[in-house]
Order: C-alpha cells, then structure tokens, then sequence
C-alpha cells in the first residue's frame, strides 16, 4: 500500500486508530471465529484484527487459527489466517488479534476485500456487506426520486398507440379465421349463372345426335343416339327459348347430365350447381349463401324451394340446386362461374365474430 493510499485512510471516518501500528483499523463488518467461539469485529487491516466478546484471559499471548467472517447478501467469505491474541480487556471484553505471517496466503483476499471497502466499492447494510450500484447494496438517497418510467414522452406513446393497434388486428384476424374455420363452408364445386328456368337433362347416356335451342313448343328441341342403339327425342316443354346448359352437340353425355335449359324471355338469372347430398341440410339450414365471382364482386343468395334434383349417373351421391340472388344480377354475368360459401347461423353470444368478419370483407 502506498503512502497516498494510507494517507486517504488516515482521513477516511471509518478508520480505527491504533497506536501500535501504521496500518490503520478500519471499521468494516466482519466475525471472527476462535476455538468454535464467534467475535464480533471492531476494526481490521493487513496485519491485525480487533474483537469484541467473552475471551478467556488465558488466551493472552497464546496463538490461534483465527476465520474471519465476511457476510455478503446471500453469501459469505471465510478468510483463515494464524494469529497471536493480545490486549485482552476483561472490563471491555476488547482483544487484538496480531497476524503471525501477515503475508500468508490469506493476504491477497483480505487485501482486495479492505481496498474495496475504502474505494466504496462494498458498502455496509447492517451487520451484512453489499456491492455498490446492486439493489442489495444502494445507499439509501435523500429527497424524492423521479421515476423516469412514468413520463409519458411522444415516441413511447406512438409505440404503445402501435402496439395496441397491432395486438387488436392480431385479435381480430383470430377471430375471423375461427369465425371462417367454425361458421363458413365453401362448396367445391362452382356454380352457373343461368336465367331461371326448367332444365332438360340428357334421357340416357349416349351422344347428342341432333339440338336446336331455337325449337318451338312440341317441336324436338334435342335427340340423344344412346349407347344401347335407339336415338331418344326431346320436344320443346313451353313456349321460351332454350340455352345450352351443356357440352352441345356431338358431345357424349351421361344420363341425366344437363343439356338445355329451358326459360321465358327476360327471365331473371339464378346460380345453377352440385352439391354433395350430406351438404344439402347445411345449405337448407344457411343463414345464408355468400356468391364470390372471379372479378372480386360479391352477392348474397338463398335456395329455391323445390329445387333439389337428384343427379343420376355421378359416382357419388349428388344433388343439383337452384340458388336465387337476393339481388338481381347484371345481364353480363350470364354463363359465368361463382364460388358458392355457406354461412351457417352464429349465435347470438358469438355475434362479434360475425361482425369482424363482415368489417374484413372476408
């Protein structure tokens, strides 16, 4: 240690002095442990120790293996040094603990713990040690503190405004996918838009031998040569015009596939399409049907009653429907195709559900 060094100790308020040395006391808390018995500490530097407690007199100028007890917040550091006990005071209970080797090994980590303590570094917090700057170990402040965590400045407002935001479009693109997963089908099929009208379906499977959409009423509007031999004839069933609804002619057409469809002039147009037979309660039961087109446009529409035809011939059990807009359609969108998505019911306790969906136009 040098001379700068011992002279801040000199003027430092935690030494004890001593008369006996130039190694200044100083007023760190620490324990010391003799023979089993605990000392609590008075003063301390490199080359002795000063204690307070019940020590027999005996003891004076006898030598002993002496721990000194440092307590830190959760832990402790135990330092064993030889020393030669001296200047017991029965009236006082005070002993000095002089270091036979004050080199000795336990000398660099005494040193480190008496430096850290002049340099601020450890700080006291009752009979304990803490480090400086830890919440352990701060010195308490005077006056009131600011709390810069509560000042509201424009940046961390804009970030939370933007993280709200953020977690309530999260929220809604949630619920909207659980709205679309729980309370939407979409069909797999397409559907027409066809005027509203009677459909004429193919008598047997076959080739479409002879079609005039021009037919009038009684007159042959289609002939089918069936795949068994004889050509079967359809007559026109009313007084309207007729528009493919088919392949057309020279096409091979399975039984009860469409062919014309048969309606009066300046009929309204309808959706014409094929749905599995187990969806068709889903569709009777729809809150509604939702129309989606290629171009991005929407509509609305319902079933037909009485619409329901069985489709012959199909691998699967399948039915085929009539669904009416529920607002007109322009003329142009004739012979166009549509995605047809049922919406089921939605309860009234989940009715948010449905009203994000709708605010999305999903």
């Amino acid at each position: 240690m040098d001379a700068q060094a011992i002279e801040r100790q000199s003027q430092d308020p935690r030494m004890v002095p001593h008369a006996l040395t130039d190694h200044p006391l100083i007023a760190m808390p620490y324990m010391a442990e003799i023979d089993g018995r605990q000392y609590h500490g008075e003063g301390l530097s490199l080359v002795r120790a000063q204690v307070t407690g019940l020590m027999d007199p005996a003891l004076n100028g006898a030598a002993r293996l002496a721990r000194l007890l440092f307590s830190f917040h959760g832990f402790t550091i135990a330092i064993t040094a030889s020393c030669r006990i001296t200047d017991i005071d029965g009236a006082s209970g005070q002993a000095v603990l002089v270091f036979e080797d004050p080199t000795g090994a336990h000398l660099p980590q005494l040193r480190h713990l008496i430096n850290s303590y002049i340099a601020g570094d450890l700080v006291t917090m009752g009979q304990v040690l803490g480090v400086a700057g830890s919440e352990a170990g701060r010195r308490p402040k005077s006056g009131p503190r600011v709390d810069d965590d509560r000042k509201w400045t424009p940046g961390r407002l804009a970030g939370t405004v933007a993280m709200a935001g953020m977690s309530l479009a999260l929220v809604a693109a949630v619920a909207n996918m659980a709205y679309l997963r729980f309370y939407t089908q979409p069909l797999d099929r397409p559907a027409l838009v066809l005027p509203e009208g009677q459909m004429l379906t193919a008598l047997a499977s076959g080739q479409i031998d002879y079609l005039n959409p021009e037919a009038r009423m009684g007159e042959v509007v289609y002939s089918i040569r069936s795949s068994a031999g004889p050509i079967l004839s359809v007559a026109m069933p009313c007084d309207c015009v007729a528009s493919l609804a088919g392949p057309g002619a020279g096409a091979t057409v399975m039984a009860g596939e469409p062919v014309l469809l048969a309606h009066p002039k300046g009929a309204p147009l309808v959706l014409q399409t094929t749905v599995p037979a187990n969806s068709l309660f889903d569709l009777v039961s729809a809150q509604r049907v939702e129309v989606l087109f290629a171009d991005g446009q929407t509509a609305m529409a319902r079933l037909k009653p009485n619409s329901v035809v069985p489709v012959n011939g199909s691998s699967e059990l399948e039915v085929s429907v009539t669904l009416i807009p529920n607002a007109p359609l322009a003329n142009d969108r004739q012979g166009q195709m549509a995605q047809m998505v049922i919406v089921k019911p939605v309860p009234a306790v989940l009715s948010p559900l449905a009203a994000i969906h709708a605010a999305l136009g999903s």
